[in-house]
């Protein structure tokens, strides 16, 4: 595989990969972000033109807290997980400090009775047009 290719995939502006099965069998990688470009239909263009007849897979980075939550809390401390052990410290301390904001009781509250009202409003958006919550 590609030195410059695996380099890229620990490259915090990369947040996904085309996994590329060649007509051949081989396989192959096209990061998603940074340098190699954010556009996704792009890069499967490219992938197909360069691998007629190959199979792709996209895998795409989901970040965030439940993330953390899920797969790293209790094994690795969060600022050793990439992309978020790249931040600068600013940035560190400005999302620590949205993250408590959310994570406060009066503010779940707040968003509870928030919801619940937009619910019980005639014309106005319920829960239910809001699928991922």
């Amino acid at each position: 595989m590609d030195q410059k290719v695996l380099q890229a995939l620990a490259d915090p502006m990369v947040f996904g990969a085309l996994v590329v099965r060649t007509a051949d069998g081989g396989v192959a990688l096209r990061p998603l972000g940074g340098e190699w470009g954010n556009d996704i239909r792009e890069a499967v263009q490219e992938v197909a033109e360069k691998y007629p007849g190959c199979k792709v897979r996209l895998l795409e980075q989901k970040c965030g807290l439940r993330m953390y939550e899920e797969f790293f809390e209790g094994i690795i401390p969060r600022d050793r997980v990439l992309p978020y052990a790249d931040y600068l410290p600013e940035a560190k301390a400005a999302l620590e400090e949205i993250r408590q904001q959310v994570l406060d009781p009066h503010r779940k509250e707040f968003w509870r009775r928030f919801w619940e009202e937009k619910s019980e409003t005639p014309g106005k958006s319920s829960s239910k047009d809001f699928p991922g919550r």
